[in-house]
């Protein structure tokens, strides 16, 4: 998945979950402990779609909460399926990175604005992965610099109310009851309390659906 459809060189790497379509920035991560894995032994052209292009084919016909960790492209990701996303997503995982682990990659900072301005999602929380540098006194005792994380984002109840009336009644129903949903299964019972007292929530849920 991509921005746009073309063909693109993916960087294999040492360590495969590091593969990325942006060059591994070696003068940041040179800094750091066992960054041999990032070192590219292969590269590949891979062909790219868009997630508004699968849309239109028919061959994605649902999604109410996404999960995206691709190394760097995440954003990209994004811009390829910004009119079906800002229209369905009740939630989103995404891997965002606070330093350059690539070239050229967009960090935390253009991903979040982003994902505010043109997906109407707002920051719930992020998980933080730090890295230390190479040092002797007291390793284990070092916090480390902030490198990257899983930022979560769902959509808020001030927009919530604009945005199902754009459905129909039974599609508005079902991305209410995902965002209920989403939101336990993330640990946030009060914000999926807070959703079944709002006035509007009236229209989409009756009484045992709230029970």
């Amino acid at each position: 998945l991509w921005s746009k459809e073309t063909e693109l060189v993916l960087n294999i790497n040492n360590s495969e979950g590091t593969s990325s379509l942006f060059e591994s920035n070696t003068s940041f991560l040179s800094q750091f402990e066992d960054m041999q894995r990032f070192d590219t032994k292969n590269k590949i052209t891979i062909s790219t779609k868009t997630i508004d292009s699968l849309v239109s084919s028919g061959e994605l016909t649902d999604l109410d909460f996404m999960k995206i960790d691709v190394q760097g492209a995440e954003l990209d990701v994004f811009k390829g399926g910004k009119d079906y996303l800002k229209n369905n997503l009740v939630g989103l995982e995404v891997e965002v990175e606070f330093s350059p682990m690539y070239q050229d990659q967009p960090l935390f900072s253009e991903v979040d604005t982003f994902v505010r301005q043109e997906l109407g999602l707002e920051l719930w929380d992020i998980r933080k992965t730090y890295w230390k540098y190479p040092q002797k006194r007291k390793p284990n005792a070092c916090k480390g610099r902030l490198i990257f994380g899983d930022a979560l984002y769902l959509r808020s109840i001030p927009t919530l109310d604009a945005w199902l009336l754009g459905m129909d009644s039974e599609k508005a129903k079902t991305k209410l009851h995902m965002l209920i949903i989403s939101s336990l299964a993330y640990g946030y019972l009060d914000y999926a309390e807070a959703i079944l007292n709002v006035d509007f929530a009236d229209k989409y849920l009756g009484k045992e659906d709230k029970q």
